[in-house]
């Protein structure tokens, strides 16, 4: 109380980390608006520091949350024109075309809808993207002859930047007014700078999202089966493994493709469930329809049983915000319940009548509806042991449990790790438009060495954050993670079982004499490719057992 102003933006940033607002805890809702009801928001007063961070790390968060490209667009140009100032506000798109270009979201009296068809702002929009910096009539002059003096004239106040989308300058906040503007700061300019970045990543993110759907709709064939209507792009292996215990797991998925049997899926968190339950779905006779994918523990807690199963869709809770209903559309496709464990006990029942018999009532009605569709259900918790304390029911446990398949974590099952290191290297290669990566020979013995306790969602995670950090065609161990690379028990333990082998085999190998004596050739070689192999000294002197100093005064010894 009495700190509004800054109660608002540490909301604003719990918010960017929870989620949309239609998925915010009610208690996080109302303080929201018991904030808008106290103060308001400030626009066009970005003259301070705090002022320039808050309107920064609303943007931020804006942009963090909305998923939705059409919110998102106008969101990001409304607080631009409020920020600025400015009459009229609009976000760009650069066709592959360049002398065509597409209006995401306009505020203000703009003639163009779809296109553009002013030539003084597309001769600002080209300006700018020559000039790569923003260009701002009150502190720049545009060079004579290129914008009409006309126009000048009834728009004294303009700005326009350009936006890197997919490293290129293709995106464009273009803001003008007919009152004159004071002339903008140093600061007020870097502000617009990064205003403008962060602009730029949420509509690249839209657009990665957006190729992301069209990959996985494009790989959809998850076996060497033929499925009509589907494009055979990624294997079973590809996406999964191929290791003794998933080749077991694939025969048993095999054995049931033509079945609608329900499956029950187990094991830990990250091992790949989600790939196997979409390999099931694909490799049978729904394969053609939509694999919907329900997590149970994201079931808001007063959601009504007619939310899931009848036609209000979630209205009252907002669950249809969370692809929740779809049991009464989703005839002839798949629903993959995702950590059943967490299904709420008073809808229990009703999934029991869909599963056994295919309808259900809706809440206050007598009629039957049917719905066709097959479940694939999956958890990480012992149900068994839920059913002896009564938090799971029994007949419901039972019913799912028809055929059981249980994934192994990714450390049971070594032999994937470098099949799927292709696979996520391949796809997030491709999605981010740049040329394909391989892991050196090193990294992946650090890989296929390291436990993964986050399974193949951790392996995934740091393949994606690789590629993006590295700027080299080969991942090496020093762009690997810390805990990937702090991680000696198992090299050591490897070490200790083979070194009098290896000591053996030296000495039948190479060749020495009391001239040319055999340990300064191994302890140089040794050092070498201990080097070589971290790629950081330190860490070398470390597993050499020497100081830093030593290791340098060492590799000079031995060139």
């Amino acid at each position: 109380e009495g700190n509004e102003n800054l109660a608002r933006e540490y909301l604003l940033r719990s918010i960017s980390l929870l989620g949309e607002n239609e998925k915010l805890p009610e208690q996080v809702r109302q303080l929201q608006d018991d904030l808008e009801e106290c103060t308001k928001k400030e626009t066009g007063q970005l003259h301070t520091d705090f002022s320039r961070f808050r309107a920064l790390c609303r943007i931020i968060s804006s942009i963090r949350t909305i998923k939705d490209p059409k919110k998102l667009y106008d969101t990001v140009t409304e607080s631009a024109r409020n920020m600025t100032g400015m009459e009229r506000a609009t976000l760009i798109l650069q066709n592959e075309n360049q002398n065509s270009f597409r209006i995401l979201s306009r505020i203000g009296e703009f003639e163009g809808r779809q296109d553009l068809a002013d030539k003084d702002i597309i001769a600002i929009l080209n300006i700018s993207r020559q000039l790569g910096y923003p260009i701002d009539v009150s502190r720049s002059k545009i060079p004579e002859g290129k914008i009409s003096n006309e126009f000048l004239k009834k728009h004294p106040g303009i700005i326009c930047t350009p936006l890197w989308i997919k490293n290129e300058m293709t995106g464009f906040l273009y803001l003008d007014s007919r009152q004159k503007v004071e002339e903008t700061s140093d600061k007020d300019h870097s502000f617009l700078v990064a205003f403008s970045q962060q602009i730029a990543l949420g509509i690249e993110g839209i657009f990665l999202e957006s190729r992301l759907a069209e990959l996985e709709k494009s790989q959809v064939s998850a076996s060497p089966v033929n499925v009509p209507g589907l494009k055979k792009r990624v294997t079973f292996e590809d996406i999964i493994g191929k290791s003794p215990a998933i080749r077991q797991v694939f025969e048993l998925v095999e054995s049931i493709k033509d079945m609608d049997t329900t499956i029950l899926l187990t094991g830990p968190n990250g091992s790949g469930k989600d790939f196997i339950a979409k390999a099931i779905h694909s490799m049978g006779p729904r394969g053609s329809k939509p694999f919907h994918h329900i997590n149970c523990a994201a079931f808001p807690r007063d959601l009504l049983e007619s939310e899931l199963f009848g036609h209000e869709r979630g209205s009252f809770t907002s669950a249809h915000k969370q692809s929740i209903g779809h049991f009464e559309k989703a005839k002839g496709s798949t629903i993959y319940l995702n950590e059943i464990a967490e299904i709420p006990i008073q809808l229990q029942s009703k999934l029991l009548r869909v599963l056994e018999d295919q309808v259900f009532f809706r809440v206050g009605g007598n009629r039957e509806i049917k719905t066709d569709v097959r479940i694939i259900t999956a958890t990480n918790k012992n149900l068994k042991k839920m059913v002896d304390q009564g938090t799971f029911r029994e007949d419901l446990y039972y019913r799912i449990n028809v055929f059981p398949i249980r994934i192994p974590p990714l450390c049971e099952r070594r032999e994937d790790i470098p099949p799927l290191c292709d696979h996520f290297l391949t796809n997030f290669c491709r999605l981010y438009n740049i040329p394909t990566k391989k892991i050196s020979p090193e990294a992946m013995t650090y890989l296929t060495e390291y436990d993964w306790p986050g399974n193949v969602r951790e392996l995934e995670n740091m393949i994606k954050r690789m590629i993006i950090i590295s700027r080299k065609d080969t991942i090496l161990p020093e762009d690997l993670p810390e805990p990937v690379l702090e991680h000696p028990q198992t090299i050591h333990a490897q070490a200790l079982n083979t070194l009098d082998d290896v000591v053996l085999s030296l000495l039948k190998t190479i060749e020495y004499s009391a001239s040319d004596p055999i340990l300064p050739k191994v302890e140089g070689s040794i050092i070498k490719k201990v080097v070589e192999k971290t790629g950081d000294k330190q860490k070398a002197a470390k597993l050499l057992g020497i100081s830093k100093p030593t290791l340098y005064a060492r590799l000079k010894k031995y060139e």
